[in-house]
């Protein structure tokens, strides 16, 4: 077998070298990433979104680094084009829990941060002024310029000698970064436990003086802005996180900010001190990215551009299309599949109705007669559909079941010669039928189908890294436990394999988003009760909606642990919120939420949203709270008990008119 790279191997940005995240580069129609991430504009922008969103890969995309390589022919004359230079940070390089604890307090340590984070950006920000000096962007005597006014943002000279260049500069902030690491890993062996650090920069003195210096100084930033692109600003802690707020609220024109952070990551929105609280649409713009590729029309189209470049980076022949090569099951093959199966798998529903019955206290003789009624042998999925009906009727009342089994039968008999799209079985099917033939694939053993480029983009749920990941998982089990070659001379992606993916894909999904446990409690067990109370509902004798999948809960009559339990799991992405819904009875909107739609195989749901669940007070406390899970457990059964069968305990009236 030949040997050949998998194509998804490499799924996180941070993984990339420079060179790699400008060739992986697929943008979005339109005005792209950089109508979002708008660059030159002034107002600072803070990225939200779910690991594996794109945030690390559109914040490098625009750092100084990539822009060299998109500009290498006219480096000056692209970075004239753009307008701004790109400073990328990574927050989890700056070992930020450096600053905190070992008996010092938190005012004396955040003067510390505030300290290092001014040297730290010196140097990255004179890294970036040395290579426009190699590059001939800036003269000589810009350099003698700029540098002599950097130090003179100083409390005090950092050295007797003034720092001839950049080179200088950088060292000079490279020791004392040295120096409070080392006064900082030191200082704990000391008798009086001091730290001895000489505080050289207020606060923002670099962050704010080096961009205004340029523009001061140099023609060539008079028209250009330093753009600050502060990646996983989760690794901050509140009160540092309080000093990259403060620097959004106070920011001059010479520079603006640009925050990537997890979901759950930003802490606070107060600026040193606590004073003041910064607001979305007031002192910076907020984007949740995921919830933006979701709802983005050409987000099907995105996904498709960065599968066919990773092939097209790994040497993959030419093909007729990125879809093709992903294999579909269709309806009818899925039926099919269904009726290879034994009987006592494809006809379980019969089975299980003859069990109900005979709980219900009816003889074997008239339980005979219905299931004969309801049996079709030349169509399951009618078959499904009689039963269905026959549930509905037996909910509302428990007298006359044999008779309506035979008028279910004869209507059937009348829809199969008419086809009368007015008819029950006609509207039934309509809305219904995905969920008949999903109840007969999970009676008869089969997994419910994912399959199929379309649905795979459904279910990577605005998170490019999502189907990057299910890619390369369902590659490696096509490619060693198959001995097949995906995507190679147009082979496609087997069923099997993209199963295999799904699963894979979940257990990751778990593994990327673990939630912290506290008091105890532990928030994605709420996320488990959450998809098997949905299940049960869907595949429920008399299901109350077709393709159950969103639900709604007002979260306002929830006690506080249970609302940060919910929180959590949204701020995980366990839980996402789609497009709000009116209330049945009124004109009220409410919020509308969907498990991830990743994890919607794990419990056998549908990608649409039709089916609105609504989760009353008692119902959400059951599922979201834990104070009393023996209690909980018995309000999710008694609530399932509800759409199952046998209905009633007394026993039925079958008399026949016949």
């Amino acid at each position: 077998m030949e040997n050949h790279n998998n194509p998804f191997d490499i799924t996180k940005a941070v993984d990339f070298t420079n060179e790699e995240i400008a060739t992986h580069w697929v943008n979005i129609d339109g005005n792209g990433f950089e109508g979002l991430l708008k660059p030159t504009s002034p107002m600072p922008i803070i990225i939200r979104g779910s690991k594996g969103s794109g945030k690390t890969h559109i914040m490098r995309y625009f750092s100084y680094e990539l822009q060299k390589i998109r500009h290498k022919e006219d480096l000056k004359g692209g970075l004239e084009q753009d307008k701004f230079i790109g400073i990328y940070i990574r927050c989890s390089g700056f070992n930020a829990e450096m600053f905190s604890g070992k008996g010092y307090n938190e005012d004396a340590w955040a003067t510390i941060h505030s300290y290092f984070w001014e040297l730290w950006i010196g140097e990255l920000l004179l890294s970036n002024l040395i290579d426009l000096r190699n590059h001939d962007i800036l003269t000589q005597e810009d350099e003698l310029i700029i540098s002599g006014k950097i130090e003179n943002l100083f409390n005090s000279p950092i050295e007797n000698q003034p720092s001839k260049n950049f080179y200088e500069l950088k060292n000079k902030f490279i020791k004392l970064q040295n120096e409070v690491v080392y006064e900082i890993q030191n200082f704990i062996f000391r008798p009086d436990r001091t730290l001895k650090i000489d505080i050289q920069l207020s606060p923002t003195k670099i962050t704010y003086g080096i961009p205004s210096i340029l523009k001061d100084s140099v023609i060539f930033f008079k028209n250009k802005c330093i753009l600050y692109l502060i990646d996983e600003l989760e690794n901050f802690s509140k009160p540092q996180q309080q000093l990259v707020q403060s620097l959004l609220r106070e920011k001059p024109n010479s520079c603006s900010f640009r925050i990537g952070s997890r979901l759950h990551g930003i802490r606070t929105y107060q600026i040193l001190g606590g004073i003041e609280e910064n607001r979305p649409g007031a002192e910076f713009e907020e984007i949740i990215l995921d919830e933006f590729l979701r709802e983005l029309d050409g987000y099907k189209d995105f996904v498709r551009k960065i599968c066919e470049n990773r092939l097209q980076l790994s040497g993959y022949p030419d093909y007729q299309s990125f879809q093709s090569l992903i294999a579909v099951e269709t309806t009818d093959k899925l039926i099919e599949r269904i009726l290879k199966r034994k009987s006592t798998q494809n006809k379980t529903h019969l089975t299980k109705l003859s069990k109900e019955l005979k709980t219900a206290k009816i003889s074997e003789d008239i339980i005979s007669k219905i299931i004969s009624n309801l049996t079709y042998e030349d169509d399951i999925v009618l078959e499904r559909t009689k039963l269905l009906l026959f549930y509905r009727y037996w909910r509302k009342r428990s007298v006359g079941l044999l008779d309506e089994s035979y008028r279910i039968c004869q209507s059937a008999k009348q829809f199969i010669i008419t086809k009368d799209v007015t008819s029950e079985f006609a509207k039934v099917l309509d809305k219904f039928k995905l969920d008949i033939i999903d109840s007969l694939a999970r009676d008869a053993n089969i997994d419910i189908p994912y399959y199929g480029f379309d649905k795979l983009v459904q279910l990577s749920c605005g998170t490019p890294r999502t189907m990057l990941n299910l890619l390369k998982y369902a590659f490696n089990n096509d490619y060693f436990n198959y001995g097949n070659l995906p995507f190679m001379n147009n082979h496609k992606l087997s069923i099997n394999s993209q199963q295999a993916g799904i699963d894979s894909t979940i257990k990751w999904f778990f593994e990327e988003n673990r939630i912290p446990s506290y008091n105890g409690i532990k928030p994605t067990d709420a996320a488990i009760r959450l998809g098997n109370y949905l299940r049960e509902l869907r595949f429920s004798d008399v299901p109350s909606q077709c393709s159950i999948g969103i639900f709604s809960v007002n979260l306002e009559e929830l006690n506080y642990d249970t609302r940060e339990v919910f929180n959590q799991l949204v701020n995980h992405s366990y839980i996402i919120e789609v497009k709000s819904r009116r209330e049945k009875n009124n004109n009220n909107k409410v919020k509308v939420f969907q498990l991830n739609h990743m994890l919607l195989p794990k419990w056998e749901l549908p990608l649409g949203k039709r089916g609105l669940i609504e989760l009353n007070k008692d119902l959400a406390e059951a599922i979201f709270s834990f104070e009393n899970p023996e209690n909980a457990s018995t309000v999710i059964a008694k609530k399932i008990k509800e759409y199952n069968a046998p209905f009633s305990a007394s026993t039925p009236d079958v008399l026949t008119l016949f």
